[in-house]
């Protein structure tokens, strides 16, 4: 049987890599007939990797600026016969959140590198959670041609605390190259730039930003939006996901990117169909299956690509609520098994994710056995 290994990360550290691995272990030990393939749906630092060794693809690297004004080697990487590019651009340490050198000016450099490949056509840019440089794509625009203005003309900082001045922007430098590429931006959430949602509440909050510094960088985000609305028109800020990246999302989509959910674009650079097509089972999984998270993870896409398909999916859930399952069953899925024992304290849980998750991989292994021994013809 051809399986296809397919998992989100678990709770308690358990990454999507992981999940794959010890899913395929347990399935494996149960027999040699499961010829097993594993795509690790990772969201996370790891989705490059995740998608160069599924399509193939190359590795690239590019110099560009970081923290504190020093030069960093960023990679990203080239899929389609090098006609596309995939890109997750650095982000900073926690520290930094509101800091006058706090800039997405090496995410411009980055993009720059990559459009000297002459063969581009393409860019996918992965905003996935974490901590980033939160100006609203400022530097990056600089870096690509942008000019940010003051009522005198001289040239605004890219610190978004001192955008307070900025009364101007001007696109006429921008990079030429970019009206010939197009440029995707998958974003993890559906925040838009400002508001309790947006960039400086979100990433604020999370680094531990007191409230005067957050709203000093909610200001300065305003600002940049309305400079943007007085001289060029639209209310881009309002888009879903330019919250993304510290704004990034924004900066993107004032060049003409297009704002895409993560697991849709994530699916997609996989050719997650393709593989699909592949297999007779599928088992994909997630730390909690439920109708309020369902809806917004990686699962319920896969389970759409295997109703596309007809191929049977088997969801590993760390934690499935049984009146629940009739919406997880009509989202694709055959069956779905609960990974954790019942009466297990909070820290057993994440001590015996691994175990656990094993265990169930290799309870579902015998149970394809079991079916293949009652009826050979419907299994196998």
């Amino acid at each position: 049987m051809r399986v296809l290994v397919c998992p989100e990360s678990f709770s308690g550290g358990l990454s999507a890599h992981r999940a794959a691995q010890v899913i395929a272990d347990g399935l494996s030990s149960t027999s040699a007939d499961f010829d097993i393939r594993t795509i690790p749906l990772s969201m996370d630092d790891q989705i490059i990797e995740t998608i160069l060794a599924a399509c193939p693809g190359e590795w690239r690297e590019a110099v560009v600026l970081g923290e504190e004004n020093t030069s960093i080697r960023v990679r990203y990487g080239l899929i389609q016969a090098g006609t596309a590019a995939v890109i997750l651009p650095h982000r900073v340490s926690a520290r930094t959140f509101g800091s006058p050198d706090m800039t997405s000016f090496g995410a411009g450099q980055l993009l720059k590198a990559v459009l000297q490949e002459k063969n581009v056509a393409r860019v996918f840019w992965y905003l996935p959670e974490g901590t980033w440089p939160v100006d609203g794509g400022v530097g990056f625009l600089q870096a690509l041609g942008v000019s940010l203005l003051d009522p005198n003309g001289k040239s605004v900082s890219w610190a978004a605390g001192s955008l307070a001045r900025l009364t101007r922007v001007d696109f006429r430098g921008i990079l030429p190259r970019l009206q010939q590429v197009e440029v995707v931006v998958a974003y993890p959430t559906p925040a838009a730039l400002l508001g309790r949602q947006g960039a400086a509440w979100h990433w604020g909050s999370r680094t531990g930003a007191n409230l005067i510094t957050i709203e000093r960088v909610e200001q300065g985000l305003s600002t940049l939006a309305q400079a943007i609305q007085r001289t060029h028109g639209g209310a881009c800020h309002t888009l879903t996901g330019t919250g993304a990246g510290g704004g990034l999302g924004y900066g993107l989509a004032l060049v003409g990117a297009k704002l895409r959910p993560a697991a849709q674009v994530l699916l997609e650079n996989l050719d997650l169909l393709a593989q699909i097509r592949q297999v007779q089972l599928v088992i994909t999984g997630q730390a909690q299956t439920d109708r309020q998270t369902l809806p917004q993870q990686i699962v319920p896409s896969v389970l759409r690509l295997c109703q596309q398909t007809g191929t049977p999916a088997v969801v590993l859930s760390g934690s499935v609520r049984p009146q629940e399952l009739e919406t997880v069953f009509n989202s694709g899925a055959w069956a779905v098994l609960n990974t954790l024992p019942s009466l297990m304290s909070t820290a057993q849980m994440l001590e015996e994710a691994s175990t656990n998750l094993y265990f169930s991989a290799q309870q579902l292994g015998r149970l394809l056995l079991l079916g293949k021994k009652l009826n050979p013809p419907s299994v196998l």
